[in-house]
């Protein structure tokens, strides 16, 4: 499996789970929305009754309390959104290992690495990739120091001997791609926000 069918493969999981959740927040933000519009018509009808500036402050109140109930919960929605897009894509990396598509993983994390420091004297890997690597690194007619030494999921580590290193395992690309998570969980979530709220 190609990085890129992975990736694709992740994101088609990640936006079943968001469609999900965005679904749930859209109903719970809909019927906190609709509470306070009975509630307001309620006071309304008891309006007559009551001073006229008192019940359209207030009014003014129920529907700020809405709204920031509506908003509270939206931002609660898009929170476990991303903690799911971020779960969903680490389960998927934890497996990664057993699938057919992981030799040329490691092997595009390898050559990206090398790419970013071609004075690299070593190549930390996980001691399960070592036999992989060792078959990559001479496909690729590289030399260097294999150490299998670094505890990941996926990936390496490229070490100069002056001591500068570019860390390429999946977790950290997973780090990386947080920023990335939150603009996808807002722009899943976004309709709900722009829709039906007062």
């Amino acid at each position: 499996m190609a990085l890129k069918d992975l990736l694709t493969a992740l994101e088609a999981d990640a936006d079943a789970e968001t469609e999900r959740l965005r679904t749930a927040t859209e109903a719970e933000a809909l019927r906190i929305v609709e509470a306070a519009g009975l509630e307001a018509r309620a006071f309304e009808r008891d309006g007559e009754r009551a001073d006229e500036a008192d019940h359209a402050r207030t009014l003014e109140r129920r529907r700020a309390e809405a709204q920031l109930a509506a908003a509270a919960t939206l931002r609660d929605a898009y929170e476990a959104c991303v903690t799911t897009l971020r779960g969903a894509l680490r389960d998927r990396l934890d497996t990664l290992r057993e699938t057919d598509g992981y030799p040329a993983v490691l092997r595009a994390t390898i050559e990206e690495s090398l790419a970013a420091l071609p004075a690299a004297s070593r190549l930390r890997v996980d001691r399960r990739d070592a036999q992989l690597a060792r078959t990559i690194l001479d496909e690729l007619g590289v030399q260097l120091e294999l150490e299998p030494g670094l505890d990941t999921i996926g990936g390496v580590e490229a070490v100069a001997g002056d001591g500068r290193t570019v860390l390429n395992t999946l977790e950290e690309r997973l780090r990386n791609a947080e920023a990335p998570l939150r603009v996808l969980a807002g722009t899943l979530l976004e309709p709900a926000t722009e829709r039906d709220l007062p």
